[in-house]
């Protein structure tokens, strides 16, 4: 099974990172991630689809250093299919995911430890994300349900270009980031 399958899927990621590229969104993965699943879970509610925690690694193609980045991506049938729906990371060329620490053999003990802490906070995270819960009543969290709305009105008027066929317009809304 591809990303192919899931060619709504496909196209959200695609106004998701539009959006998020012409609002320089940054540190939002986990909310990216919750509108996602979201979205998933009502269009195939049958999928084997949730919100995991893992570690970017991004090469870089010049001096071939390395980061590692904590991170928040979707995972569909057991990561057979992997989704990324923040543009922050996904614009990295050279990107692989780790959802195991013990993948990554050659990192130091104290960088390890780090990742670890990092790695079962976004697993609590995730678990929220997956069981419908996140947010409680607070300033913080306003802030971020209006990021999650303003993002599901740019990607629903997307889609209401798309439905229509009215490419032209579309373009202009994506800035022709499509």
């Amino acid at each position: 099974m591809s990303i192919d399958t899931f060619p709504f899927v496909k196209l959200v990621c695609k106004f998701m990172h539009s959006y998020q590229k012409q609002e320089n969104v940054k540190e939002m993965c986990i909310m990216n991630c919750k509108y996602l699943l979201d979205l998933i879970k009502e269009k195939y509610p049958l999928q084997n689809a949730k919100a995991i925690p893992s570690i970017a690694v991004v090469v870089d193609p010049i001096d071939g250093s390395t980061t590692l980045i904590v991170h928040m991506i979707i995972s569909i049938d057991n990561e057979q299919i992997i989704l990324d729906p923040s543009y922050e990371v996904c614009s990295f060329k050279n990107r692989n995911y780790c959802s195991k620490i013990s993948n990554l053999k050659s990192l130091e003990n104290s960088m390890k430890k780090y990742l670890v802490e990092n790695l079962i906070q976004m697993k609590k995270t995730a678990d929220l994300i997956n069981n419908n819960g996140l947010f409680d009543d607070n300033e913080h969290n306003l802030m971020l349900l209006r990021y999650y709305h303003k993002q599901a009105d740019f990607t629903e008027e997307c889609f209401r270009l798309f439905k229509k066929n009215n490419i032209e317009e579309l373009n202009r809304k994506l800035k022709n980031n499509l």
